[in-house]
């Protein structure tokens, strides 16, 4: 009767830990957003990743929120990039791998005004 209770133990916990982690492959993209004020473009780095599909089509992009990203985990990450890229602060680079995601969300309004299903990492 342990073994049973033991069983179902680990077989909830289980089931719990592979709803809360998605492993995705596909393409991770750093990028440079404009943001234009009074006339001043002032870039934000941003990041999105654009899982593979099994069926060669193009899976919903996933907004990555990149508030605490800097240089050093695109060092850490990415394969290869140009100086300039964080010297002019503009154009994009992509590293092709696997992606672990904790906390994927939908944002509604986004989905109001664009009409699309866009989905964020936080």
């Amino acid at each position: 009767m342990r073994k049973f209770y033991f069983f179902l133990i680990a077989l909830i916990a289980f089931s719990f830990q592979t709803l809360a982690d998605t492993v995705r492959n596909g393409v991770l993209q750093a990028y440079w957003l404009p943001q234009w004020n009074n006339g001043l473009n002032t870039p934000k780095f941003e990041l999105r990743f654009f899982p593979f599909s099994d069926n060669g089509k193009q899976g919903k992009v996933i907004n990555i929120d990149s508030s605490t990203t800097n240089e050093t985990f695109v060092k850490d990450n990415f394969e290869s990039y140009s100086d300039d890229f964080f010297k002019f602060k503009e154009g994009h680079i992509e590293q092709s791998g696997v992606i672990r995601l904790k906390k994927l969300i939908r944002l509604k309004n986004v989905i109001q005004r664009c009409g699309k299903l866009k989905w964020f990492l936080l």
